[in-house]
């Protein structure tokens, strides 16, 4: 998965710093409504500064079983500078389209392919 850009919060006048994550789950619906989480990468942690992103890299996790219907869920995290153990904020994203790597290059594949 493609990781985001994330930066800090802007909290003063100078450049501010913060520590943000990010990870990636991996859900499916297989004969329900239900979104159910059948993998996730590792988190990942940089500083980033309210001026430039965190220096964050892609990121694989492998997962198996059937799937009528999947989905990539990016989770990101803010944490306080005063207290780095401590989450200040959260955001997600829903991945609805993926890039089929075998397509042509103007094609694009819904959510079902990754």
């Amino acid at each position: 998965a493609r990781f985001p850009i994330v930066f800090a919060r802007d909290r003063t006048a100078g450049i501010d710093r913060q520590v943000v994550s990010w990870f990636f789950v991996v859900q499916t619906q297989h004969g329900s409504p239900e979104w159910r989480t059948v993998g996730m990468s590792a988190e990942q942690f940089a500083t980033a500064r309210d001026d430039r992103p965190a220096p964050f890299s892609a990121q694989v996790a492998m997962v198996s079983g059937p799937a009528e219907t999947i989905r990539v869920v990016v989770r990101m995290r803010w944490f306080d500078p005063s207290d780095p153990k401590t989450i200040q904020g959260r955001a997600s994203h829903a991945v609805d389209w993926y890039r089929y790597p075998l397509a042509d290059a103007n094609e694009f594949c819904p959510g079902q392919i990754l």
